[in-house]
């Protein structure tokens, strides 16, 4: 793993992989994955989110609503992907912990944002944790719990056993979407996004 850089191309519809050298030819580990999205990483296996199937329109494809699915593929490629949950709404950010993996949903009108897993091994039903959030960007997880930024909030928090959303820090920004967080042993890191008004003073 640590010899590669992994990425999906959301266009393209492939997840690939390159030598960090930057010298290798990229290879496809999975073709067909329509709006693929995030993407994690861990021990042998690729892990990831695609946005939404698709219907070809004029050679143009659109999404359909509520068909986005996670997926997984070992990283030496060479296989065909295995699904490990589908039917879900524009999936949009994705983590790996433990025997799990995570990721959240999109909003939608009646339930919000979500945060659902599924056993790395797949084979089992998802489980959703939170549903009515308010907003969910890209999430962390460790042994405390699962962590997002709310651009409205500020860092949240929510058990791994699922449950109540908990405000770490208030530390609302402007509508920026897609901040970056991470974490470290003790530790919460994150960037706050721009409010309209330092845009115009940067404009």
């Amino acid at each position: 793993m640590a010899n590669n850089v992994y990425w999906t191309d959301y266009s393209a519809g492939t997840v690939m992989k390159v030598d960090v050298s930057g010298n290798g030819t990229p290879v496809t580990l999975a073709t067909g994955q329509y709006y693929a999205n995030a993407i994690a990483v861990s021990g042998d296996t690729v892990y990831w989110t695609t946005y939404s199937s698709a219907t070809a329109d004029g050679g143009v494809y659109s999404p359909i609503p509520g068909t986005g699915s996670v997926m997984k593929v070992l990283i030496t490629g060479g296989e065909q992907p295995v699904t490990l949950a589908l039917g879900q709404n524009e999936p949009t950010s994705i983590a790996v912990y433990g025997t799990n993996v995570y990721w959240s949903n999109a909003y939608s009108s009646d339930i919000g944002y979500s945060i659902s897993r599924v056993a790395l091994a797949g084979g089992g039903a998802p489980n959703t944790l939170a549903v009515g959030l308010a907003y969910v960007g890209p999430i962390v997880v460790d042994a405390t719990g699962i962590y997002w930024f709310d651009i409205t909030a500020g860092v949240m928090r929510l058990s791994l056993a699922g449950g109540a959303a908990v405000n770490v820090v208030s530390a609302g920004g402007g509508g920026g979407a897609n901040i970056s967080i991470v974490i470290d042993s003790g530790n919460v890191y994150w960037v706050n996004p721009l409010s309209p008004e330092d845009w115009k003073e940067l404009a």
